[in-house]
């Protein structure tokens, strides 16, 4: 980690991928979700990882179920 990494707070990311504080907790605990760092007992979220998760869940239109 460089010191110009962006680092968000649960509630800031929750707010970012519309979801609750608790869906990031549950996904933590279920080992899903972004990629998280812990700050002593804080968890932070880089915003490349919050970007790569949200890239993803991309879905392109007409490719998926074509056989």
């Amino acid at each position: 980690m460089t010191l110009i990494d962006t680092l968000f707070n649960e509630k800031t990311t929750a707010t970012m991928l519309s979801v609750a504080p608790g869906t990031l907790r549950r996904w933590r605990w279920a080992g899903v979700g972004p990629t998280y760092i812990k700050v002593g007992h804080a968890v932070r979220y880089k915003a490349a990882a919050v970007d790569a998760f949200i890239a993803s869940g991309t879905v392109v239109p007409g490719v998926a179920g074509l056989s």
